[in-house]
């Protein structure tokens, strides 16, 4: 057998091929980095343009859709907010949506004691956000009078509870010091039994009296208040 021959020629192309530097290997990397970071904020301003179209065709559903608007005058006054939010035949979802309107104003932390006047645009939307986060058929109503007017009505019949409250311990409190006035100078002499009676039950039956008359014009003045709420609030919103 004839010995294989070793072929010692040389591969032309490796030969004239020339290898990259490694100065070279940076400035395709870099290139690379570049090519990658063009593609990139292409990419975002497709993103962007996507939602701006997506936002604006969100707007014109919401326009197409109607909310149920603010019926005219004032709370109580003129309507009834329940038969105004369209629920006169769902007393449930109505007083649910009550509750959540209670629920988020305790949840924003804001004082009970104040008048709805007293709060910030911005306080309000707090608790209006929070109330339609739960119960999103609160958004069904144009510019949240629905949650306003729950709001105001809970804040209203809180300061009535708080005001009946204190007017029947004032009361309690005036029968039973003119009670027990009448008992005891009835105790010492038969002369004083007509003295006792008079003083005890005159001095009881006026604090009572006294106390029932606060109490009326205390309701009263809490209406009045309302009312004026409610113009400043409606002005406030006509402004806007």
């Amino acid at each position: 057998m004839p010995e294989r021959q070793t072929d010692n020629s040389v591969n032309v192309k490796a030969a004239t091929t020339k290898k990259p530097t490694a100065a070279e290997k940076v400035r395709e990397a870099e290139q690379l980095v570049l090519e990658t970071k063009a593609q990139y904020a292409a990419l975002q301003a497709e993103l962007a343009l996507t939602k701006g179209k997506l936002k604006k065709a969100l707007k014109k559903k919401e326009k197409e859709i109607k909310l149920i608007p603010k019926p005219p005058g004032q709370l109580v006054k003129d309507y009834k907010l329940q038969a105004a939010m369209r629920l006169g035949e769902n007393k449930t979802l109505y007083n649910f949506l009550a509750d959540s309107v209670r629920k988020a104003f305790a949840q924003s932390g804001l004082s009970p004691q104040r008048r709805i006047t007293d709060f910030s645009s911005e306080e309000l939307s707090t608790v209006y956000k929070l109330a339609e986060k739960n119960s999103p058929e609160l958004a069904a109503y144009d510019r949240q009078w629905a949650s306003k007017d729950l709001l105001m009505q809970y804040l209203k019949n809180l300061k009535m509870r708080q005001k009946r409250a204190a007017a029947a311990a004032a009361n309690g409190n005036g029968n039973g010091n003119g009670n027990g006035n009448g008992d005891g100078d009835g105790d010492g002499d038969g002369d004083g039994d007509g003295d006792g009676d008079g003083d005890g039950d005159g001095d009881g039956q006026g604090a009572a009296e006294e106390d029932e008359e606060g109490e009326d014009e205390g309701e009263g003045d809490d209406d009045d208040d309302e009312d004026e709420d409610e113009d400043e609030d409606e002005e406030d919103e006509d402004g806007a």
